[in-house]
C-alpha cells in the first residue's frame, strides 16, 4: 500500500467514525461531551453557539426593560456578532473537512437565532403606533416570514424539516386543547386588560383570527420550527427543545415578571417535547395561538 492510499484509508475511517458519532448525537443517545473524543473541537465550538445567543438575547431583552434604545443597540450588535460567528464557523470548517456537516449545522443554528434580533428590530423600527394594537403582530409577522422563508430556501430546509407533516390526530387534539388551559394560567398570572371592546362577532373575530394565525403560526415557525429542529440535529434531542425553550422564555422578558417567565418555560418545554416527539408542528401551532386568544380576548371578559 502506498502513501497515498493509506492517506485515503485513514481519511475514510475518520469520516465512518465522525458520521458514527454524529448520528448518535443527533439521536440523543451520547452527549456532546461523551462525542468529544471523536468530534475533536466540534463540542468547544457548540457549547459557543449554544451558550452565546442565549446571552446575547437575555442581555438585549434586559436592556429593553430599561431602554428602548439601548435594547435595540444591542440586538443590531448581536445581529452583527451572528454574522461574525457565522463567518468564524465556515472558516473552521475549511479546517475540518472531515467535519463539514457538523460545522454547517452549527452554522445553521446561528442562521437561524438571527431571525430573533430581527423580529425586535422589526418592533421597533416600524411604525407600528399610526395602528391598532391588534394588527401588530399582523404587520410585524410579515417581514419575519417572508426572511424565514428566504433562510428555508437558504438552508434547504423543506416543509418536512420544521414540522409540517401529518401526525396521530388525537395527540394533536390534547396538544391544541392543552392551549386553552395555558391561557386561563397565564391570564391570571398577567391580567391583562382586552384587546378588543366587546367579545361580539364584529369585534373579537377577526383579532382572534390574527392572534391565532400570527403569533401561533409565526413564533412556533420561528422557535420550533426552526430553532429547534436545527438546534435537535446539531446538539441533541433534548439540548434543542432546551435551546429554543430557554430562548423563547428570554423574549417574553418585557412582561417584566419572574412568575410569568417561569409559566412560559414550562410551556415551551412542554411544546418542544411535543413537537420532538410527534415530528408535528400543526398541533403546538393551534395550542399556541388559542391561548394567546384566551389570554387577551376571551378570559378577561370572563375573570377580569
Amino acid at each position: 500500500m502506498n502513501v497515498g492510499e493509506k492517506l485515503k484509508k485513514d481519511y475514510d475511517r475518520e469520516i465512518a467514525r465522525v458520521v458514527g458519532a454524529r448520528k448518535a448525537l443527533e439521536k440523543g443517545s451520547v452527549s456532546p461531551w461523551e462525542a468529544s473524543e471523536v468530534l475533536g473541537s466540534i463540542p468547544h465550538v457548540g457549547a459557543a453557539v449554544f451558550y452565546l445567543p442565549i446571552i446575547a438575547v437575555a442581555a438585549s431583552e434586559l436592556a429593553l426593560l430599561y431602554n428602548v434604545e439601548a435594547g435595540v443597540v444591542m440586538y443590531a450588535v448581536t445581529l452583527i456578532g451572528l454574522v461574525f460567528g457565522i463567518s468564524l464557523v465556515h472558516r473552521m470548517e475549511g479546517s475540518h473537512p472531515a467535519r463539514a456537516k457538523d460545522y454547517d449545522l452549527l452554522a445553521a443554528v446561528l442562521k437561524a437565532v438571527m431571525l430573533l434580533p430581527l423580529l425586535r428590530i422589526f418592533n421597533f423600527a416600524m411604525p407600528l403606533a399610526l395602528f391598532r394594537q391588534i394588527y401588530w403582530s399582523l404587520i410585524v409577522s410579515g417581514p419575519i416570514l417572508v426572511t424565514a422563508w428566504l433562510l428555508a430556501r437558504n438552508l434547504k430546509l423543506t416543509l418536512k424539516d420544521v414540522g409540517f407533516v401529518k401526525a396521530k390526530v388525537l395527540p394533536q387534539v390534547f396538544i391544541v386543547a392543552c392551549g386553552a388551559l395555558f391561557g386561563l394560567v397565564e391570564y391570571f398570572i398577567l391580567m391583562p386588560q382586552p384587546i378588543v371592546s366587546s367579545l361580539s362577532f364584529e369585534s373579537a373575530a377577526l383579532p382572534a383570527l390574527i392572534l391565532m394565525f400570527f403569533t401561533g403560526f409565526t413564533e412556533e415557525i420561528l422557535f420550533r420550527g426552526f430553532l429547534q429542529s436545527l438546534a435537535s440535529k446539531a446538539f441533541g434531542a433534548l439540548q434543542g427543545v432546551a435551546f429554543a425553550a430557554v430562548l423563547f422564555t428570554v423574549m417574553h422578558a418585557s412582561f417584566n415578571s419572574v412568575p410569568e417567565m417561569l409559566y412560559v418555560f414550562l410551556v415551551a418545554l412542554f411544546y418542544g417535547i411535543s413537537f420532538q416527539k410527534t415530528g408535528s408542528i400543526y398541533g403546538v401551532m393551534v395550542s399556541h395561538g388559542l391561548a394567546n386568544v384566551l389570554l387577551f380576548i376571551v378570559a378577561p371578559f370572563y375573570f377580569g
